[in-house]
């Protein structure tokens, strides 16, 4: 009777911790310590493991537990030697002593052999666990290993994109600039070509003028000769009468005439002489007139000709510095990846202009 209460006392007190034995304890671990003391049967140990119904850990322990308390005492000692020699920390808890690993049970039970045999397989046990804790630990070291390049590689990576960052949002900055320069360019160009056009159009009139010139020179010219053959004709003709005049003025016989016939003759004589001694005056004034008109035609055209030679020089320069900033514009626009439409139109039309401005000169020439 006395037995039996001890029994129910000890599993009684172990109640208290069966919480936190089952939260603990792996079955595992304590099974074969308990089945070197004979407390527990292969069959037990079988169901323990192998029972469908005892999937979860906490059934395990239970039901280990429940197995253990029909053992009685023997059964108690040898769970607390268990836990003193798997669990020192848990032992130390429930029993307020310090594991002494005594082992009594197991040496009353298959004597200091079977101790020996259950210590060399634990030992062996041990060992397994401290190789495969290496081969871990080997393998978390190469994994360690492996993440510190990998870590090492990204760092490299993030710093060749934060500099590719830089260079791109500096190469974006430059094609905004150049950008804005091309426009610029642009109507500069643009510019340019309206000036190169005025121009154009003002050589074009000079030409006209010129032109005009020539013909009207053309025309005082003729003028001038057909006046300077007239006033030859006028001399020769006034040559030739000057003699028939001497020779009708002095008759072979005096004529008498009456006093009234030759009033008559005197006032018609004087008109003839007048008109006469006028027509070669009036001729050379003609003359003289338009030789200062020929003399201001050709003043005036020299004064187009240096006109249209500073208009040509204007012309030229101005070409020229289309062409300087049409080359740097394409430049720009070689850099910043394309030319724009717009440009190569206004490149066309400044190769039309300065073709137009080479076919100039030949129309002059011709004209």
């Amino acid at each position: 009777m006395d037995g039996v209460c001890d029994d129910d006392l000890c599993w009684l007190q172990l109640d208290d911790f069966r919480m936190l034995l089952i939260k603990h304890i792996d079955p595992s671990r304590i099974t074969p310590y308990l089945r070197q003391c004979q407390v527990i049967t292969a069959e037990d140990e079988e169901q323990l493991f192998n029972d469908p119904t005892l999937v979860l850990k906490r059934r395990k322990v239970g039901f280990l537990l429940d197995t253990l308390q029909k053992t009685g005492v023997k059964g108690y000692t040898a769970f607390l030697e268990s836990l003193e020699l798997d669990y020192p920390n848990l032992y130390s808890r429930i029993t307020g002593k310090e594991p002494n690993k005594t082992f009594s049970i197991l040496i009353d039970t298959v004597g200091e052999s079977g101790l020996t045999a259950f210590l060399m397989s634990e030992l062996s046990h041990l060992q397994r666990a401290l190789q495969e804790e290496r081969r871990l630990r080997q393998q978390a070291c190469s994994a360690a290993e492996d993440q510190k390049a990998w870590s090492f590689q990204q760092k490299l990576k993030d710093r060749e994109l934060i500099k590719l960052t830089e260079r791109l949002q500096k190469l974006r900055s430059e094609r905004e600039y150049l950008t804005e320069e091309v426009k610029h360019l642009r109507d500069h160009n643009y510019s340019l070509m309206a000036d190169i056009n005025a121009l154009n159009q003002e050589k074009s009139n000079a030409l006209l003028a010129n032109r005009d010139l020539q013909i009207e020179v053309e025309r005082l010219k003729n003028t001038v000769l057909k006046a300077e053959n007239e006033t030859r004709l006028w001399k020769r003709k006034t040559m030739r009468t000057m003699p028939e005049a001497k020779s009708l003025s002095i008759p072979d016989e005096p004529v008498l005439q009456p006093k009234e016939e030759l009033k008559e003759e005197k006032p018609k004589e004087t008109q003839t002489l007048k008109l006469e001694s006028l027509a070669p005056m009036n001729l050379v004034t003609t003359m003289f007139r338009l030789r200062r008109e020929l003399h201001k035609a050709e003043e005036q055209k020299i004064q187009e000709s240096g006109r249209k030679g500073r208009t040509g020089a204007a012309l030229h320069s101005t070409g020229r510095r289309c062409q300087d900033v049409l080359s740097a514009g394409q430049a720009n626009s070689a850099t910043t990846g394309g030319s724009d439409p717009r440009e190569r139109q206004g490149s066309g039309f400044a190769g039309a202009e300065a073709g137009r401005g080479e076919a100039a000169p030949a129309r002059e020439r011709s004209v």
